[in-house]
């Protein structure tokens, strides 16, 4: 299983090569749900930690980091699988 996990890296690397345009799209897109997020959650926990309300803003925002995230590594997988998947059921 792990080799089959470092070929599909290795082939979405040289994709990423061949390809900068989806180099430049995949950084655009972090740069974006970064100021995004920062917007947002911009004062976020600054005023009073007494208050539960405040926590609340806390943990939306890293609620809402870890969601995106696990959904921007999600999204190509999702683009790429059925594509790779003759490698999955290579044995």
């Amino acid at each position: 299983m792990l080799s089959k996990f470092c070929t599909l890296i290795g082939r979405d690397f040289i994709n990423i090569t061949r390809n900068p345009m989806l180099f430049k799209s995949r950084f655009m897109q972090s740069i974006f749900l970064g100021l995004y997020a920062g917007g947002v959650y911009f004062d976020a926990g600054r005023k009073d930690y007494t208050t539960q309300a405040n926590w609340y803003s806390i943990i939306g925002f890293f609620f809402f980091l870890c969601i995106s995230s696990l959904m921007f590594a999600l999204a190509p997988i999702t683009l790429v699988f059925p594509a790779e998947r003759a490698v999955f059921l290579k044995e």
